[in-house]
């Protein structure tokens, strides 16, 4: 069983954190909330950068084929009939005709939607006040999120 895998985080929309992005003037908007829960949408200034989900490739595997990794064995279950492996000196497989590695099970990323780029906020041209509500609205997520773990009983 696997705990964490990015993939699903995309899938549950957990890089949507920008609105409105212009590629053309390098802008977007992210929403932010303060300690009392009221919503303030900031502009930021963005650049384009490899999507992190899909490593620029625009798809990915289905994480429900592959998410707690997969053995020899259980790749050679996708063999097509047809289809043959190979393994190298290492024991890593080869594969020719194998319905996994020829992208059978691939989808869309949900991060950045197949266009293989996501935007990142260029923290050299936001200004450090925007930058500061969003670290904080971040700091806010990032324990938010260590105390669901450690109620699931993650442990991290």
């Amino acid at each position: 069983m696997y705990s964490y895998d990015v993939r699903d985080a995309a899938n549950r929309g957990e890089f949507d954190k920008f609105h409105n992005v212009s590629t053309t003037y390098g802008l977007a908007q992210v929403r932010v909330y303060d300690d009392e829960g009221e919503e303030q949408v900031l502009t930021v200034f963005i650049t384009m950068c490899e999507c992190p989900v899909c490593d620029g490739r625009g798809t990915y595997v289905n994480p429900a084929i592959d998410a707690g990794g997969l053995t020899p064995d259980q790749l050679r279950d996708f063999d097509d009939e047809d289809g043959y492996y190979e393994e190298d000196d290492d024991g890593n497989v080869i594969s020719y005709g194998n319905s996994y590695l020829d992208g059978a099970y691939d989808q869309v990323c949900e991060a950045c939607g197949g266009e293989k780029l996501y935007p990142e906020i260029d923290r050299e041209k936001t200004p450090p006040e925007v930058l500061a509500l969003i670290d904080a609205q971040q700091e806010r997520d990032d324990y938010e999120s260590s105390v669901r773990r450690a109620e699931m009983g993650w442990g991290w």
